[in-house]
């Protein structure tokens, strides 16, 4: 196993984004490649150009986190003040975890941007695992309680799968629709995020090397293929609709008393456009995201 570094193809691709010149580098010859440790490009610089290259393909799906961190700041900063004493329990806990929500997405957004895939799955799977908490949880202070009291490092206080039953269930006890098959299908997009989690040869033998004439090249920092282009954009859209799940409940059952129409418009906007990004990356890769 070795680890080629790729200098002059960095100092090359730099140069044709500062002529904007949108043509692909060739690989370099890996003779090119022998130079001092000192002459390396820095993380910085690969983190920049790989900004600069993915900054037009994830365009419309950044503009969607965006839309998603604005409709989180609303809908956790809508309720006026009040003593934390005189709060329940599950509306503590629903603003702990939407908080979490808003720092789990602006990490997805700025890893995703500058070219980490798999990081970038890795995180939309927490921000899963927390927008169902919010949903599960709902307005039941005793369940709240039981998160807070919760003492198990091993574990989490409930099963994802019920988590996000539960959620999908409150969402549809108005609609005709089969939740198990929703709850199912959403699940679906937590496991396929999770392989990336988990360092599943499925999924992680795509990232950071290539296999050329027998060799092992391994090239650790960001990426700049179809692959990661694909993971990225599919970890920023769905969790745009994760979100979305927990900002339904937060809103029918922590805000009731209140004017939420114009969030309920806004969250209604953010719906829409990630219908759009579905049918943009069914489009690009079709309906098979694995």
């Amino acid at each position: 196993m070795r680890f080629i570094r790729s200098y002059n193809r960095i100092m090359d691709r730099k140069n044709s984004i500062n002529n904007k010149n949108s043509a692909k580098i060739k690989r370099i010859s890996k003779n090119r490649f022998r130079r001092t440790s000192t002459n390396l490009p820095t993380i910085d610089e690969g983190e920049y150009l790989a900004g600069k290259i993915l900054e037009k393909p994830l365009e419309s799906y950044v503009e969607g986190l965006k839309l998603a961190f604005d409709l989180l700041i609303e809908t956790l900063t809508i309720a006026p003040a009040q003593d934390y004493r005189e709060l329940r329990s599950s509306f503590l806990v629903s603003n702990s975890l939407l908080i979490k929500c808003i720092n789990d997405l602006r990490a997805l957004w700025q890893l995703g941007s500058k070219g980490y895939p798999i990081q970038a799955a890795t995180i939309a799977s927490s921000l899963y695992e927390t927008s169902f908490t919010i949903g599960a949880i709902g307005d039941d202070d005793e369940a709240a309680d039981n998160w807070i009291n919760h003492s198990d490092f091993t574990s989490m206080p409930m099963s994802v799968f019920k988590m996000t039953k539960d959620t999908i269930k409150k969402q549809t006890q108005n609609i005709d629709i089969p939740f198990k098959s929703l709850a199912e299908a959403e699940y679906k997009k937590y496991q396929t995020l999770c392989m990336a989690k988990h360092g599943n040869p499925l999924i992680q033998m795509r990232h950071g090397i290539t296999l050329q004439n027998g060799a092992f090249i391994g090239e650790p920092g960001p990426e700049n293929t179809e692959d990661s282009l694909k993971l990225i954009c599919y970890s920023m859209e769905s969790s745009i609709s994760f979100v979305m799940a927990g900002v339904a409940t937060y809103i029918n059952e922590h805000l009731v008393d209140l004017n939420t129409t114009k969030l309920v418009e806004k969250y209604n906007n953010v719906l829409e456009f990630y219908k759009l990004l579905v049918q943009q990356s069914i489009n690009k890769w079709g309906s098979d995201n694995s």
